[in-house]
């Protein structure tokens, strides 16, 4: 499973990271990635911690705590970073 970490609200960084998805990734919004516009079709995953500093936990998003990212973080084979 590749982790895809988005940190950028930039709609063609977000569309450059969903062009290398495939089935069975994952998706982290972080920081400035909380505002990107999401897809439908795909579930995104974000730190509480980020969320609460934007107030943004209103958010369709499955909302992480530290255990949980760091959990996923060690279980993800890659990760790519995705900036601006």
């Amino acid at each position: 499973m590749t982790l895809h970490l988005l940190f950028s609200s930039r709609a063609d960084v977000h569309q450059r990271m969903l062009d290398s998805f495939t089935d069975g990734d994952a998706i982290v919004l972080l920081e400035q990635g909380l505002l990107a516009q999401r897809s439908q079709q795909l579930h995104y995953l974000a730190r509480r911690d980020d969320g609460q500093q934007q107030g943004l936990l209103s958010l369709p998003l499955t909302w992480l705590n530290d255990a949980e990212w760091l959990t996923l973080t060690l279980t993800a084979t890659r990760t790519l970073s995705w900036f601006d």
